[in-house]
């Protein structure tokens, strides 16, 4: 049985959780190959008839400066894919000339569709379990206590151990597809298919 979808927005960093369930997909981020639909700006479609790493990131990053108590994390509903897919954060200076240098990253925190999770350029995880395609929602968040990322699948936590991020930095998600009709939508929240209290 599925776990009912969880809201993060009643946490206890309110200025986090509010920038958190305002986010969206940022246009001036967004490759030309990609479209962003919609007036909420959550759906990315990869437009473009061609093959190769595109990717788009959130308008809304995790600033230094909070006061970090709290969980950031989002979801991504794969709509259409046919090959590969990755879900991540990445510190916002990658984002010039990012899928020119794909893993090249020493803050690059991502989870592969074939079931591989990449840590600043390593692979620290792969399980075939883990993979993911159309019809899958995926999570990718950080405990900003601890500085552990984490991922999920279907409302489940993925093994996340020994998976730290170098806090403080200015992170941001972001999606990367790579296939001519590849979609996906995006949840920034305030509910989630996967239970949060798990992880505080």
């Amino acid at each position: 049985m599925e776990r009912p979808f969880r809201s993060n927005c009643n946490a206890s960093n309110k200025m986090l959780s509010n920038i958190q369930c305002q986010n969206c997909w940022d246009p001036n981020t967004c490759h030309i190959a990609l479209e962003i639909v919609g007036s909420e700006c959550l759906t990315v479609h990869y437009k473009e008839n061609e093959y190769g790493r595109r990717s788009v990131f959130a308008k809304h990053s995790i600033f230094p400066e909070f006061n970090f108590s709290d969980i950031f994390y989002f979801e991504v509903l794969v709509n259409a894919m046919k090959h590969i897919m990755f879900v991540g954060l990445a510190e916002k200076q990658h984002q010039i000339l990012f899928d020119e240098t794909i893993h090249g990253g020493t803050a690059i925190y991502e989870y592969a569709s074939g079931g591989f999770i990449w840590i600043s350029g390593s692979s620290r995880k792969s399980n075939a379990k883990y993979s993911f395609g159309a019809g899958d929602v995926v999570g990718c968040g950080v405990n900003l206590v601890n500085r552990q990322i984490f991922f999920t699948k279907n409302g489940h936590l993925l093994d996340s151990s020994q998976m730290f991020v170098p806090l403080p930095s200015e992170l941001v998600p972001f999606v990367s597809l790579f296939s001519f009709n590849d979609q996906i939508e995006a949840n920034f929240g305030p509910t989630f298919k996967f239970d949060l209290s798990i992880v505080f």
